[in-house]
């Protein structure tokens, strides 16, 4: 299992070639593993959106087919974390094209793996071949195969990252943290709320906290009625507090 910003990707999965429909396929299990959502989120559509807006690598064209792979799905899984912690897909883009992931791209035009039909036909062929072809291409010099960069774990190296990024990959580890921690103390969603509220100060001694966007909504016979169940509620409490000297 590898750690990328802070997100966890199984060791096979680094090895995954697919298609559009297959990369979602992925990244749905790669978010529930990690926590960002529960039901399938990604589809074939998504995904081509987000390559549409430089959010994830465009595929590379193997034979026939647009080929994805694993540097793919981290980056659709990365892009899901941020978009979950309040940041926008624009922003999410920027950040991706300056964030070097230690996930090596495919490479472009890399040959397809024959069908067991192809490889027959290719026998048949060679059988059929004249003499003096075949001969030329027996004593032909053996081709070289291409040379390729080893691939490289994850956890091999660390990935320079830009200072935004860098901000970013921080505030999501704390915000996984703050969830952990609110729901030990019992907040079951982990999730602070927040609301604007309007502080009326009557006098040095009251003060009144009203919700600002019902505050907004509030109309006159509501007013009133605010300020009787008010009074009654201080009238209840002055005689609680009575009756409790």
């Amino acid at each position: 299992m590898s750690q990328v910003f802070p997100i966890a990707i199984p060791d096979e999965a680094l090895d995954f070639k697919g298609s559009a429909t297959e990369l979602a396929e992925l990244c749905n299990q790669l978010l529930q593993d990690n926590g960002i959502e529960d039901g399938e989120v990604a589809n074939e559509r998504l995904v081509r959106h987000y390559v549409s807006v430089e959010v994830l690598t465009p595929p590379v064209r193997q034979g026939r087919e647009a080929v994805y792979g694993a540097r793919q799905a981290a980056e659709f899984v990365i892009a899901r974390k941020l978009l979950k912690d309040g940041w926008p897909l624009a922003k999410i883009g920027e950040l991706m094209q300056t964030y070097d992931l230690p996930i090596p791209a495919l490479q472009e035009g890399e040959p397809e793996s024959p069908t067991e039909a192809e490889r027959a036909i290719a026998r048949i062929r060679a059988s059929q071949a004249a003499p003096d072809k075949v001969s030329r291409r027996r004593s032909a010099p053996p081709v070289e195969p291409p040379m390729h960069m080893s691939k490289r774990s994850i956890s091999d190296r660390e990935p320079p990252r830009s200072d935004s990024l860098a901000r970013a990959a921080g505030l999501a580890a704390r915000r996984m943290g703050l969830e952990e921690t609110l729901r030990e103390l019992g907040n079951e969603s982990g999730v602070v709320e927040r609301e604007e509220m309007v502080q009326l100060r009557l006098t040095p001694w009251a003060t009144v906290y009203v919700d600002a966007r019902e505050l907004r909504r509030l109309g006159p016979a509501d007013a009133e009625a605010l300020g009787k169940a008010l009074a009654e509620a201080l009238r209840e409490a002055r005689m609680t507090r009575g009756e409790r000297k």
